[in-house]
């Protein structure tokens, strides 16, 4: 198995990060929710967002894989903040895709690489229940930590 190869994000790709929380948020807006009066973070916003999306009519819904890059997104802006990391691209035996990388902190912890869109995927198409984004926020936030004190 060979070392995956980190890049920089282009302008593209930013941009696309951009348009999926915008779109996130779009779905926030729709929920009547509001996240500062509910003191609500993120994740426990986009088991929100997920609830709302199934109550939508199919045909009013983004797709299953919208809804993942929006969740992806949002979720991966409130990893960096939390956990200091930063989106890269990642090319590997799987292939290219987007992930959360530690490199700020490399040399701190182990390298971590976190592919939040594909884990939002395969969760909405597992219909998941429950506080599921929160759940998995929760248990990234003590693996990290756990990697963190190890090194």
């Amino acid at each position: 198995m060979s070392k995956p190869v980190l890049k920089d994000l282009t302008q593209r790709q930013k941009d696309q990060l951009e348009a999926a929380k915008a779109g996130f948020c779009g779905l926030v807006e729709e929920t009547n929710v509001d996240p500062e009066a509910d003191q609500l973070d993120t994740p426990e916003l986009a088991d929100i967002v997920v609830a709302h999306w199934r109550r939508l009519p199919p045909a009013k819904r983004p797709s299953l894989e919208t809804l993942a890059t929006m969740l992806g997104a949002a979720i991966g802006d409130f990893l960096i903040y939390h956990l200091r990391l930063e989106w890269k691209e990642v090319t590997d035996e799987y292939g290219t895709s987007l992930v959360l990388f530690n490199g700020e902190n490399a040399g701190e912890m182990h390298d971590v690489y976190l592919a939040v869109f594909d884990s939002m995927l395969k969760r909405l198409e597992e219909e998941a229940e429950g506080d599921f984004v929160a759940e998995y926020v929760e248990g990234l936030w003590e693996a990290v930590g756990h990697l963190q004190r190890q090194k």
